[in-house]
């Protein structure tokens, strides 16, 4: 009489094959989440170059004026507000104010490139209507110039009621920043200091673009920083963020 023999596995090489896929998904979890948080990094910068180029026609259709984030508008002509991209269903907006999204719409084929993977559980919690998850640079002049104060400008008008800033103003358009990681809503427009990899991807007002840790950087460091801070002339000013002194 023939015996049939079963072969199967034991409980211990069971238990070993169980402990080397949990090692395997331990190692490459982190790196299949470093991959995801890299391609929204990539998919931001590229969103982020688009809106400078909308902005870039925006100043040319407009004598080369660089614009505020937001202007106010005549209440006696409610048509002059037009929202495109359609209203939000549960929050209105004051018909009297219009923001860079809104004023640059002309220039954008798709409002997606205002939304930013990376900042998607970022939006609650912000007051007003979202708008988009990007800030632009506008204001200034802030600082005294020393080195516990220095001086800052974004390239826009001096006041928010003012002119905006002529773009030969800007003295230093590669290392002027005019898109960054942030977020505007009808009632607040905000930094994001570390949304990707503990900083965020700028643009400067030449169209190039980069990542700025928002840490200090030591000074042997290749990468500056976001809040890097040089002397010129006497003067201590941001590097990215002083649109009109060299």
């Amino acid at each position: 009489m023939t015996r049939t023999v079963r072969h199967g596995f034991t409980l211990i090489e069971l238990l070993v094959v169980i402990a080397i896929m949990a090692i395997l998904a331990a190692i490459l979890f982190p790196v299949f989440a470093g991959v995801r948080a890299r391609g929204w990094q990539t998919k931001c910068m590229v969103q982020m170059k688009q809106l400078q180029q909308a902005h870039q026609m925006w100043v040319q259709d407009h004598d080369g004026e660089i614009p505020n984030w937001y202007y106010s508008l005549n209440p006696q002509s409610p048509t002059s507000y037009q929202k495109k991209f359609g209203e939000h269903p549960t929050k209105t907006k004051d018909p009297n104010w219009i923001f860079w999204p809104e004023f640059l719409s002309n220039y954008i084929r798709d409002r997606q490139i205002l939304d930013d993977p990376g900042f998607q559980a970022g939006r609650t919690g912000n007051p007003g209507e979202w708008m988009a998850d990007q800030m632009l640079g506008s204001w200034g002049p802030g600082g005294s110039g020393t080195e516990d104060n220095p001086y800052w400008r974004w390239a826009g008008p001096a006041s928010r009621t003012g002119t905006g800033m002529h773009e030969s103003q800007i003295v230093r358009t590669s290392e002027t920043i005019c898109f960054i990681d942030g977020y505007l809503t009808t009632e607040v427009i905000w930094l994001d200091p570390k949304r990707h990899r503990g900083g965020v991807n700028a643009v400067m007002h030449d169209g190039s673009a980069r990542w700025l840790p928002t840490r200090n950087m030591p000074d042997y460091s290749p990468a500056p920083s976001l809040w890097q801070v040089e002397q010129k002339n006497g003067i201590y000013r941001y590097r990215f963020i002083s649109a009109d002194i060299e």
